[in-house]
């Protein structure tokens, strides 16, 4: 994923799809690789891909040579990404074909990679992104055994969004929702749709009528009396949902989202009087519990060395992950990052560790970690074999709710990174998304080594947010047995009470996973720095507007820039 912004002056020309990349056709080359892309996982290493762009009147043409020494072999996962791919995001007013550019070429020995090859039809009346996705099986040093293209028919085409680029109001204003539909770029004159209200997906507030017949595009309107987020959602006829075009080129429920004075939104949950008495005992009672390191070959490169790093932590359980240290004498830096829901990491921050960065990642599951991600994925399915699902193991009772164990032990281990004589004493940045974004704060609550965080949509926020009308973050606690007894102490908004270090938070204002008002509840209680990132257009996600910001403010707090 490039981690910079780009911008390539494309020239005019229509190249031959013939297995070949001649560059008197293809003038416009950019190269990404270690220098000016994260990984999704693990390490890029001397993997790199050459892009290649030209355009014509009727499509753009992309080509892509990839240079990759660590080959993906087929998975059990499904999932496009799972195995080699190239991914390409399209601007609006694109359509694919599966017949456009889809060609198959085997190459030499001697290099290992694969080159794809698209051509992307110009279509004019489009409001939405189409992305083309297209998947290579690799055979040892071959190209695929098959490449697909994701493709949409130009049929009837439904738009919904906030009439404001960023719609944030005052309580008692009128935020303002647009609806379009289009048929092959023309307007349709008939059709009848329903847009509900609700405060953040819970409570219903009302619903608002729109005839095609009295107007295309038709402007709805509604407002709120008191802080939060409405999310409206559009209902055909029928009344069943309406979908639109999402990013990933996919149909997606019609949404849209507006805040009101989301800086006053309060949690619905008070602090218990003995919170964070309950976790310094958690703490207490492995304080001398010792954290085992294993060196990684795989990937330790010439610049650090990666360990595997095991904890025992609370009722006999195990935590797992990787640390990552620079090899030149010195002090430096720390970032740590929990993931987001799901199997977990398979490897170290690479993104940093490259940067003479201390990294450390942690999963949270109590299976020891893969150092691969089919094994990790088959690990991750083996235990969820046990029911219920695991955020909600041990529900009802503080003492056994999975997450205690977790935080205790990765509370433990980041105190083993706070004493290496190799950590500079000034900047350890915590950092995840969702799960991790959750886990970014309720860390940063409980350990006061760390001096700056980042979270992206959090995960665990405002478990009473339902008292209030709201909808509470996952895990959704609140349905759980005894959840006023328990789910307070699990909190991230209790939790950012207590801090006071630099934070950085994003919310999708259509984000139905980790809801915005509960994320704002949290945001409302930190004491420190703060900064919020608004993504209105989009759901549970890692936006590109967050990112961007995110690599800036970890990369300063880092000490890596000014």
């Amino acid at each position: 994923k490039p981690n910079i912004d780009i911008s390539i002056e494309i020239s005019k020309g229509t190249p031959t799809i013939d297995g070949k990349i001649d560059t008197n056709e293809y003038k416009s080359k950019y190269t990404m690789d270690k220098t000016n892309c994260n990984p999704w996982q693990g390490i890029i290493g001397d993997s790199k891909t050459d892009v290649y762009f030209a355009w014509d009147e009727e499509a753009l043409y992309y080509a892509a040579e990839v240079t990759d020494n660590s080959p993906a072999y087929e998975s059990d996962d499904k999932s496009w990404f799972s195995v080699d791919c190239v991914q390409l995001a399209v601007n609006p007013g694109n359509l694919i074909k599966k017949t456009d550019g889809i060609f198959q070429k085997n190459l030499p020995e001697s290099f290992c990679g694969y080159i794809v090859y698209t051509r992307v039809l110009f279509l004019k009346f489009q409001n939405n992104p189409i992305i083309g996705v297209f998947t290579m099986k690799k055979l040892c040093f071959a190209v695929m055994a098959a490449i697909f293209a994701v493709s949409l028919a130009a049929a009837e085409v439904l738009t919904f969004t906030p009439e404001a680029k960023l719609p944030v109001y005052t309580c008692g204003e009128k935020a303002k929702f647009i609806l379009s539909v289009f048929d092959n770029g023309k307007a349709v004159t008939n059709g009848k749709y329903t847009v509900v209200y609700t405060l953040d997906g819970n409570k219903t507030l009302g619903s608002q009528e729109v005839d095609l017949a009295k107007g295309n595009p038709a402007t709805v309107s509604v407002t709120l009396d008191e802080p939060g987020f409405v999310l409206a959602r559009v209902r055909d006829a029928k009344g069943n949902a309406a979908t639109t075009i999402g990013a990933k080129g996919k149909k997606v429920p019609a949404l849209a989202g507006a805040a009101f004075d989301p800086e006053k939104i309060e949690m619905g949950y008070d602090l218990p009087k003995d919170f964070m008495a309950f976790w310094e005992a958690g703490n207490k009672k492995i304080a001398g519990e010792k954290v085992k390191l294993e060196k990684v070959e795989k990937y330790s490169t010439g610049s650090f060395t990666t360990y595997y790093v095991t904890v025992n932590t609370l009722n006999n359980e195990t935590l797992t992950g990787y640390l990552s240290v620079p090899k030149a004498k010195g002090k430096y830096p720390a970032y740590i990052t929990v993931p987001g829901a799901g199997p977990g990491f398979v490897g170290p921050a690479s993104q940093w560790a490259g940067k003479n960065v201390i990294t450390l990642t942690m999963n949270v599951h109590k299976f020891p970690t893969a150092d691969n991600a089919t094994e990790q994925k088959a690990r991750y399915a083996e235990s969820q074999k046990i029911k219920p699902h695991y955020p909600a193991r041990g529900a009802g009772n503080r003492d056994t709710y999975f997450f205690r164990s977790v935080y205790v032990g990765i509370n433990h281990v980041i105190n083993y990174v706070a004493a290496m004589p190799e950590w500079d004493r000034k900047h350890m940045v915590i950092d995840g998304s969702s799960q991790g974004g959750g886990s970014a704060l309720i860390l940063s609550g409980l350990n006061k080594n760390i001096t700056a965080l980042a979270a992206n949509v959090p995960a665990l926020c405002d478990h009473g947010g339902v008292k209030t009308g709201r909808s509470s973050g996952w895990p959704r606690l609140d349905r759980q047995k005894n959840a006023d007894a328990f789910a307070p102490y699990f909190d991230a908004a209790n939790f950012a009470r207590f801090i006071n270090v630099p934070a950085l938070v994003s919310c999708g204002f259509i984000d139905t996973t980790c809801s915005p008002s509960s994320v704002y509840a949290a945001y409302n209680q930190l004491k420190g720095d703060k900064q919020m990132v608004h993504v209105p257009l989009e759901g549970h996600t890692v936006s590109k507007a967050y990112t961007a910001i995110r690599n800036d403010f970890v990369a300063k707090h880092l000490g890596l820039t000014k």
